[in-house]
């Protein structure tokens, strides 16, 4: 008589397998979370509460609904952050609005009266929910004038695509 102990653990680490790969949904991260060389570690994250509160230096209001949120960390080797990157989409309350409008909160201004061209996309490995690069067609866009931080609003159906990438850690304009 055969053991059944050797289709069990089969099915044991079939299992653990299918765990590991929809853990996610079996979402594919927008970007490659390797790190870049000589940076020690990536994480990544899809809470959206935290990439919300991240992106926009705030909690979102009962009347913000968060769709999609995708954040990318790069730690260097002394544990220090070097890179991050985030991709928001969400149904906006009012006030989320009027706080993304106001120049005077993160420094945004509509992208055509701004003089200089936009800084460089974010990698092409963006979600597959977020909006390709260069289609803004029916879109408000906002943009700030030295960073990357971009935001397209559309009207029609209240929906804000949002991302922006950088490096550090900058401290927070808004205790909201």
């Amino acid at each position: 008589m055969k053991s059944p102990l050797l289709p069990l653990a089969v099915l044991g680490g079939l299992a653990a397998l299918t765990w590991l790969v929809f853990r996610d949904g079996g979402r594919e991260p927008a970007v490659d979370p390797a790190p870049p060389a000589g940076q020690g570690s990536a994480r990544q994250s899809w809470d959206p509460e935290e990439v919300f509160r991240r992106a926009f230096w705030r909690h979102p209001a009962p009347e913000d609904r968060v769709v999609h949120a995708e954040r990318f960390e790069w730690k260097a080797e002394d544990g220090t952050l070097a890179r991050w990157q985030w991709f928001l989409e969400v149904n906006p309350g009012p006030a989320l609005l009027a706080f993304l409008r106001d120049p005077g909160t993160l420094g945004l201004l509509p992208a055509d009266a701004l003089s200089s061209p936009p800084p460089s996309a974010p990698p092409p490995g963006r979600p597959a929910w977020f909006p390709p690069a260069g289609s803004t067609s029916g879109f408000e866009v906002l943009r700030h004038p030295q960073g990357a931080l971009t935001l397209l609003y559309r009207g029609g159906d209240n929906t804000l695509f949002a991302t922006d990438a950088g490096h550090g850690f900058s401290a927070p304009v808004s205790n909201d």
